[in-house]
């Protein structure tokens, strides 16, 4: 069934009661004139959905087939506006609370500033509401925000920006002071070291010399680039900056579990209407969701009255109730699952981790209802971190190269 014919047309859903085989040649003779929905099996009963126009068509090849056709639902939009022309109270009602809301969004509520706190923002407000913008004032009663800017500009003249946007009925007033770009703080001297033992493999040095080689190993704590450059008598004292990389180790174990949980829609989707205000929701049609797993489709459209927008939406929601299932994975299945939990282990411990070089299974025991693996990897990775130079290096201190 369409979606069109859900929300707007005129569906029952039927009932049919008769032995197996006379519901059978029932079936078979009328699947061929007339579109069929949700066939299924019930505790009383196999169920059909049909358009509502066609439920009468269904009464002679009943009759001829032994079978008794019991309608048990009457669902879709048509029976829903139905049901609610038949109370004008409700319609009235509607039409007021959105010539309400007509009125109302064409008001000021809530009146922001942003970029400035405490003493600065208080002024901004109070030269805001000299200028006239503050709750309760209509927002055709406005000067357009060019010029309420240019107005807060004059007022406000340790400001270097005012900006003016308004969104429904909030309006929000972004300051920005004027500032004094402060110098950027300056590392001490330092070199980069080793945090761990490791090969390495490449680096690049934005200041510093680099004191390891390609293919050299380095234990913990060794330097990798120096924060001393020049002669050994003349030496300036820098703070060394780039990346080392090396090739280092971690060994891995985790447990994955060999049972998953699947959620499968065994019954028809249902239908609800529903008037979002704020954080509040009025339901019009259908049911809200029951207890336990159900999926839900939202359909949300914001209202708006001529250039404004209504804080009020419309929303249509199609409910599929869920049913938990558990069911047991193959062992190939669960090993890729545990290596797949191992590398996100690993990018999880390793520090900036760029190439997995090596990856090899040390251990994996296989269970009914778990699966223990233990990975080796060499990665490689960033292994540099900065460590203050030593006074009794006689360096003098220098700047930035």
């Amino acid at each position: 069934m369409e979606r069109r014919d859900r929300l707007w047309g005129a569906y029952a859903e039927v009932r049919l009661i008769g032995d197996r085989s006379a519901v059978g040649r029932f079936l078979t003779r009328v699947a061929a004139a007339l579109p069929l929905w949700d066939v299924r099996e019930s505790e009383d009963g196999l169920r059909i959905v049909v358009r509502a126009g066609d439920v009468k068509k269904l009464r002679r090849p009943a009759r001829e087939a032994g079978v008794r056709v019991r309608i048990v639902g009457r669902r879709g939009g048509a029976f829903w506006i139905s049901g609610l022309l038949r109370r004008p109270g409700i319609i009235a009602g509607v039409f007021l609370f959105f010539a309400l809301f007509a009125v109302l969004s064409n008001l000021i509520w809530f009146v922001d500033v942003a970029g400035v706190t405490g003493e600065e923002a208080e002024a901004v407000r109070a030269a805001a509401a000299a200028l006239g913008l503050k709750p309760g004032r209509p927002a055709s009663h406005l000067p357009e925000p060019a010029a309420i800017e240019r107005a807060l500009k004059a007022r406000l003249p340790w400001a270097a920006w005012v900006g003016v946007e308004r969104t429904g009925v909030r309006v929000t007033i972004t300051a920005v002071p004027h500032t004094v770009r402060e110098k950027a703080a300056v590392p001490p001297p330092r070199h980069l070291v080793a945090d761990r033992k490791a090969v390495i493999v490449d680096y690049v040095v934005a200041r510093g010399r680099p004191v390891v080689r390609r293919g050299e190993v380095v234990e913990p704590g060794q330097v990798l680039v120096s924060g001393l450059i020049g002669p050994p008598d003349r030496a300036l004292a820098v703070a060394a900056d780039g990346k080392v990389y090396g090739e280092v180790w971690y060994d891995v174990q985790v447990t994955v579990p060999r049972k998953r949980a699947l959620f499968t829609t065994r019954e028809p989707e249902r239908l609800a209407v529903a008037v979002a205000l704020g954080g509040r929701r009025l339901l019009l049609y259908g049911k809200p969701p029951a207890s336990g797993d159900v999926l839900v489709d939202r359909r949300r459209w914001h209202l708006a009255f001529g250039p404004w927008s209504l804080p009020v939406a419309l929303e249509i929601d199609r409910l599929r109730p869920l049913a938990r299932e558990t069911i047991d994975i193959s062992e190939e299945a669960a090993l890729r699952a545990a290596l797949q939990a191992a590398r996100a282990e690993l990018y999880r411990r390793g520090r900036d981790v760029q190439e997995i070089r090596a990856e090899t299974v040390l251990q994996r025991v296989i269970e009914d209802d778990k699966v223990y693996v233990s990975v080796h990897y060499g990665v490689v990775e960033d292994i540099a971190r900065p460590a203050p130079i030593d006074a009794a290096d006689g360096a003098r201190p220098g700047g930035t190269e």
